[in-house]
């Protein structure tokens, strides 16, 4: 992973991926990241069309339109995706930016069938076992 991408994202960052959970913190959002910044045909592109700073100076956020280009898992055919974003970043202490919160939603269809995370089937389980425990 590189250096700098770790050091943008705070500790308990938020990242939200359409049709998926909310993955929390810097080293679950880096796991997440990992096999797509593997994949050959990765690309992203963000355009930016508005920033807007806090009164207090403390929080940015970005908002824009995002191309980003993956393997199709079925062939491995490069497939492009289209769509918003928004950036929340935080001043630290030391005077760094790192972001609290990133959100994507893709412009393409939401796919009926998808695979799910392990920590959401980690969670029905959970959900499930404690629901015949009563």
């Amino acid at each position: 992973m590189r250096t700098s991408l770790r050091a943008t994202i705070s500790d308990d960052a938020a990242f939200l991926l359409p049709n998926a959970p909310v993955v929390n913190g810097r080293e679950n959002i880096k796991a997440a990241l990992r096999p797509m910044l593997a994949d050959p045909n990765f690309a992203l592109t963000f355009q930016s069309t508005r920033a807007e700073a806090s009164k207090g100076g403390d929080f940015v956020y970005l908002v824009g339109t995002y191309s980003m280009t993956l393997s199709r898992p079925s062939d491995k055919a490069p497939v492009t995706d289209k769509g918003n974003y928004l950036h929340v970043f935080k001043k630290q202490q030391d005077g760094s930016w790192k972001a609290v919160a990133d959100m994507i939603s893709s412009d393409l269809p939401a796919r009926t069938e998808h695979p799910r995370h392990k920590s959401h089937k980690a969670t029905e389980a959970h959900k499930h076992k404690h629901s015949h425990s009563r």
